[in-house]
């Protein structure tokens, strides 16, 4: 079940979700009461809320669509889910040894590195140790079509080869739950 209550603020209204459930028994991602304030308390400026008692369970099969506004806090929510961003209130829990991998355009890549470097880092990231990262890069390089620039720094991609080296690291790492 999903409950997206209306934030205090109207540009931080979040849209209804789509969920398609499974079998309760089987959660693996659960938010409960989760708030998010961005800003600290300074000078009397109050941090300024963006999600407000926001609790789902996802089961394994899930699909989340979230819709929104831009300053909805659609990424923020999805930082939250991927463990990005520690939620202000409330929890972020997910069944052991489930992987999470949140997929934006460059997000996490190191743009001094390589695509190769950028996606071992991922792997490792993600939990798969040193040699299990080593062993998925040729078919990482492969899917995702960059050729013999997955050697070449990041910083030198176009949006596009970041997204097919970030939705191909996400994918053949084989994460239990992919966040776009």
């Amino acid at each position: 079940a999903l409950t997206v209550p209306t934030p205090p603020r109207p540009h931080a209204e979040l849209a209804e979700p789509v969920l398609d459930s499974a079998p309760a028994h089987d959660s693996i991602l659960t938010l409960e009461n989760v708030s998010y304030h961005y800003g600290r308390r300074l000078r009397g400026v109050q941090p300024q809320p963006v999600l407000t008692g926001v609790s789902l369970r996802l089961q394994r099969g899930d699909k989340l669509g979230v819709l929104g506004r831009n300053g909805a806090g659609k990424t923020t929510l999805l930082r939250l889910m991927a463990g990005i961003l520690a939620p202000s209130t409330g929890r972020v829990s997910r069944a052991a040894g489930v992987s999470v991998s949140l997929l934006s355009l460059g997000l996490g890549f190191r743009n001094d590195l390589s695509g190769r470097d950028n996606a071992r880092l991922s792997a490792m990231l993600q939990g798969f140790s040193r040699a299990e990262a080593e062993r998925s890069l040729g078919e990482i390089q492969e899917f995702s079509g960059l050729g013999d620039a997955f050697d070449h720094p990041v910083k030198t991609y176009s949006m596009g080869m970041r997204a097919r080296l970030g939705f191909s690291t996400a994918l053949l790492n084989h994460v239990d739950v992919l966040l776009i």
